[in-house]
This record gives structure tokens, sequence and C-alpha cells, in this order.
């Protein structure tokens, strides 16, 4: 006894076989690549795994036979992920050399600001300090 065809299923089945029911022609085709791989963490043994790669096509044409292929290859190269720990010495040069860049940046927008600024002429006048008394202000 078959169960009846759930409705994930009867989808599956439209699209393969097409909307009209006369065969549109579409293939499906699955590619899994294994690839070895090795672990090494900071402390302890080597952990051997594998990484899986998967990837879906699909073809569309009028005159194909509908099938659904699946394709497999294992890479015969390991890979290998070792953990290692920076010093922090490597973390100060990068957050210093982050802070310097942003120093940077900002100088160069604001000699950017400041020269569209004059060229617009938008620039007030600055004010005029002599022996304790502002010149340019109205004195009341």
């Amino acid at each position: 006894m078959s169960l009846p065809p759930t409705a994930e299923e009867q989808a599956a089945a439209a699209r393969l076989v097409g909307s009209d029911g006369g065969g549109s022609g579409r293939s499906f085709e699955y590619f899994i690549k294994i690839v070895p791989a090795t672990h090494v963490p900071l402390s302890g043994s080597p952990i051997s795994s594998y990484v899986f790669v998967a990837n879906t096509n699909e073809i569309v044409g009028r005159f194909r036979v509908p099938s659904v292929l699946v394709r497999y290859d294992v890479e015969a190269a390991t890979v290998r992920f070792v953990a290692h720990r920076e010093a922090f010495t490597d973390f100060a040069v990068n957050l210093f050399a982050c802070l310097g860049g942003m120093l940077a940046v900002s100088g160069l927008i604001n000699m950017a600001v400041k020269a569209a600024m004059k060229k617009m002429g938008s620039q007030a006048p600055a004010a005029r300090h002599h022996a304790g008394r502002t010149y340019g202000e109205v004195s009341r």
C-alpha cells in the first residue's frame, strides 16, 4: 500500500512534466562535490571531516526529455583549516591603522568642504581681534 503523494511531491512532478502535461522538457541537475577537510584546533588533535558543496541547475528545452540528474565528485586534495591566535601587538597595529585612516579621511573631507565654501563665497567673514576689542561687532 502506497501513500498518496504530498502537495510538494505533486508540485515537483508538475514542474518536471510541465503545466500542460505534455512534457515541456525540463531537466534538473544536482551537483554535489565532496571535499575532505582537516580542522586543526588551537589545542587538541586534528579532526577529519568532509565539506560538501552543492549546486543545482534547471535546463529548459523544447525537445528535451524530462529528467533529474544527480552527479557527485570526490576531490583528491584535502583542505586544511588551521586555527591560530594573533598577538596583541597585531591587534594594536590594526586598531591604530584604522584610527589613522579615519583621521586622514576626515581631514580630506574637512579640506574639501572648506575649499568648496571658499569657492562659493558663502564663508562668513571672520571676526578680527585687536587689543581686547573685536572689530566687526556693534558696540552698545
